[in-house]
C-alpha cells in the first residue's frame, strides 16, 4: 500500500512540474532537407525543403527551383547523367523526372543538386540491390509475415510494408512498416520478417510492399521509424509526464553532403528494389 501511495504522489509531483517553456533561437540558420527515392520499377521522387526555427508553427518550406541531376555508371565505369529535366509537383512538394528513368540490379546511382542560394549536394553513390521475389504471406501466432529466400552470403537489408483490408476490401484495417536485415537468417530459403499485430478477422486481404535496401538506406528507415515511435501522442495539448524519460531525437543525418565543405545534411537518398504481392491471409 505504501508503495502505492509513494507512486502516485511522484506521478502527482511529476505531472504538477510539467510546463510549456517557450524556446526562442535567435541564431537559427535554415538547412536543407534533401529526400529522393529510386526504386527498381524507375520510380524516382526528389523533395527538398528548408528548416523552420523552432519556435515557428509551420511545416518545412518547400524549394521549387532546385536543379536536380540523376548519375549513374555506364559500361566503361565512367559518369554519366541518367536526367536532369524535373517537373516540379507543388502538391506534394517534390520533383519528378520528365521522362522514364530506366534501372538495372547492381547499377550504380547518385543524385545532385544546386539551390538558389548557390550551394550544391551530392548523395553518396549506391548501388541497386538485388529483387526479392516474396514467396507468401503469413499470419503465424499474432504476427504478420513477409516470407522469402534470402540471397545467401550477402549481406541484406529489407523494409516490408503491409497494407491489412478486410477480406473484400470495403475498408483499410491498419497498416504496418518493419525494417530488418539478414544476419539471423542469411541465405535461409523460407526467411521472413513480421510485425506482431492484433487482427480479430479470421481472413483478411493484404498488400505487401517489399524493398531491398543499400545499408544506408536500411540505417535511415530504422532511424526514422523509431522517430515516428517516439513522436506518437506528441500532438495532445498537455502533454505525458512520461514523455520527460522519453529517448532524445534520433540523428537523421543519411548519405548526402555539401559538396564543397563535406558536411553532412539532413535526408537520404533511397535506393530499393521493389517485389510486391497482394493476397487472403487466412
Amino acid at each position: 500500500m505504501k508503495t502505492r501511495i509513494l507512486l502516485c504522489c511522484l506521478i502527482a509531483l511529476i505531472w504538477g512540474c510539467v510546463d510549456k517553456v517557450a524556446i526562442k533561437n535567435e541564431k537559427f540558420t535554415q538547412q536543407p532537407v534533401v529526400v529522393a527515392e529510386l526504386n527498381s520499377n524507375g520510380y524516382l521522387r526528389v523533395q527538398v525543403s528548408l528548416t523552420t526555427n523552432i519556435d515557428e508553427e509551420s511545416t518545412n518550406t518547400g524549394v521549387d527551383d532546385a536543379n536536380i541531376r540523376l548519375w549513374t555508371k555506364n559500361s566503361a565505369g565512367e559518369d554519366k547523367i541518367i536526367t536532369d529535366s524535373f517537373d516540379y509537383e507543388k502538391v506534394d512538394n517534390a520533383y519528378y523526372p520528365t521522362s522514364s528513368v530506366e534501372t538495372k540490379e547492381g547499377g550504380i546511382y547518385w543524385v545532385e543538386l544546386e539551390l538558389s542560394n548557390g550551394l550544391s549536394y551530392v548523395s553518396r553513390q549506391e548501388k541497386m540491390p538485388t529483387t526479392v521475389e516474396v514467396s507468401d504471406i503469413a499470419y503465424v501466432r499474432s504476427e504478420l509475415r513477409a516470407i522469402f529466400q534470402d540471397e545467401k552470403d550477402e549481406p541484406n537489408y529489407y523494409l516490408a510494408e503491409f497494407s491489412v483490408y478486410y477480406r473484400d476490401q470495403s475498408a483499410f484495417i491498419r497498416g504496418l512498416k518493419v525494417v530488418s536485415n539478414d544476419i539471423l537468417f542469411d541465405g535461409n530459403e523460407k526467411a521472413y520478417i513480421g510485425e506482431y499485430t492484433t487482427i480479430s478477422e479470421s481472413s483478411y486481404y493484404v498488400e505487401l510492399n517489399m524493398q531491398s535496401l543499400s545499408n544506408s538506406s536500411y540505417l535511415f528507415y530504422r532511424n526514422f521509424l523509431e522517430q515516428e515511435d517516439l513522436n506518437e501522442g506528441f500532438d495532445d495539448e498537455e502533454g505525458d509526464p512520461g514523455w520527460l524519460f522519453s529517448k532524445p531525437p534520433i540523428n537523421l543525418y543519411g548519405n548526402i553532403t555539401e559538396k564543397e565543405s563535406g558536411k553532412k545534411v539532413l535526408g537520404q537518398f533511397i535506393i530499393s528494389s521493389i517485389s510486391q504481392k497482394n493476397q487472403i491471409v487466412e
